[in-house]
């Protein structure tokens, strides 16, 4: 009997373009099935690739969020700070180095009715009654202030308040 390697042969001597034709497609397919592979594999590279910046990204991202809070925290303490020292010149009635003091505020981002505060208090202290303008712009500056209207009812100038506290703040 015929071999099959005879009998391939003559398939192909009498059906030329057919087998040319499933040749070619069976060798479109391996190629496309490689370039497949290639891809898939290249694709997987870049998605190792992409998590690995991702959780660097994600490392960094903590890392500046934990800056930032230990900034803000920073800010908050050199804030009390620069408050202390003015309130503490203002209250031993020094208005010359509560005023230098507390010059500084808004760098500090402290309320503007900070200073009228320092300098009302030491004005207050020190010439008695001459701190009264500045303690009610305090409150006019900043009319929920509790801090305002505290320094301004001891030094017993209490008329700018309406009710007895600043207006949107209610009792507890």
């Amino acid at each position: 009997p015929p071999s099959l390697a005879y009998q391939l042969r003559k398939f192909i001597q009498r059906n030329r373009q057919l087998a040319i034709g499933i040749i070619a497609c069976v060798g479109l397919l391996s190629v496309g099935l490689v370039l497949a592979i290639i891809g898939l594999q290249q694709l997987a590279s870049i998605n190792e690739d992409l998590e690995a910046a991702n959780a660097e990204l994600e490392n960094s991202k903590e890392q500046a969020d934990n800056a930032l809070e230990q900034a803000k925290a920073r800010l908050e303490r050199i804030k009390i700070l620069q408050l202390d020292r003015a309130l503490t010149f203002a209250l031993g009635g020094n208005v010359e180095r509560a005023d230098e003091a507390s010059k500084g505020f808004e760098e500090y981002e402290i309320g503007p009715e900070w200073r009228e505060i320092v300098l009302g208090q030491a004005k207050f202290f020190y010439a008695n009654n001459e701190g009264r303008d500045n303690l009610r712009k305090a409150c006019q500056l900043n009319p929920n202030s509790y801090a305002a209207a505290i320094a301004n009812a001891s030094a017993g100038f209490d008329e700018t308040l309406s009710s007895g506290q600043p207006s949107s703040i209610k009792p507890i």
